[in-house]
C-alpha cells in the first residue's frame, strides 16, 4: 500500500490540511470564556477609551468635564450587559466587571500603552489573541 492512501500519512508535496484551530472569531465570540473578564468586555473597555479620550488634546481638554462620566457609566453599562447577558455570569462577578469597567472608562486619559490596558487585555484573554 502506498504512503499517499494510509490517511495518518500526507502525501508528498501536498498542502498542510487545517482540521479546526482553536481561536479565530468563532473562539472569540464563544460564550464561556476562561477569562476573568470576557473578551468583548475588554475590547468594549478598549474600544470606549479610545473612542472618547483618544482625541482629547484636539479638543484642548475641554470636554473631560462631560466625557469622563459619560464614559464611566457607558463602561459600567456595556460590561455589565456582556458579562451578565450574552456571558451568562453571576450578577454580583458582572457587578465587579462593570466597576472595574467604569474605573478604567471613566479615567480621562487614554489607557492602551499603560499598564492598565495591558491588565485589561490579560484579565480578558486578549493577549495570545
Amino acid at each position: 500500500m502506498r504512503d499517499g492512501m494510509r490517511p495518518d500519512v500526507e502525501p508528498v508535496g501536498a498542502a498542510p490540511r487545517v482540521i479546526s484551530q482553536p481561536g479565530g472569531v468563532r473562539g472569540f465570540l464563544r460564550r464561556d470564556q476562561p477569562s476573568t473578564l470576557h473578551p468583548l468586555t475588554g475590547l468594549a473597555i478598549l474600544g470606549l477609551d479610545w473612542l472618547l479620550f483618544g482625541g482629547e488634546l484636539l479638543s484642548g481638554f475641554l470636554l473631560e468635564p462631560l466625557l469622563s462620566p459619560l464614559g464611566a457609566l457607558a463602561g459600567f453599562v456595556s460590561a455589565f450587559l456582556i458579562e451578565r447577558r450574552y456571558a451568562g455570569r453571576s450578577f454580583g462577578r458582572s457587578v465587579l466587571a462593570a466597576l472595574f469597567a467604569a474605573a478604567v472608562v471613566g479615567v480621562p486619559w487614554p489607557i492602551s500603552g499603560t499598564l492598565i490596558g495591558f491588565a485589561v487585555l490579560a484579565l480578558s484573554g486578549l493577549r495570545g489573541r
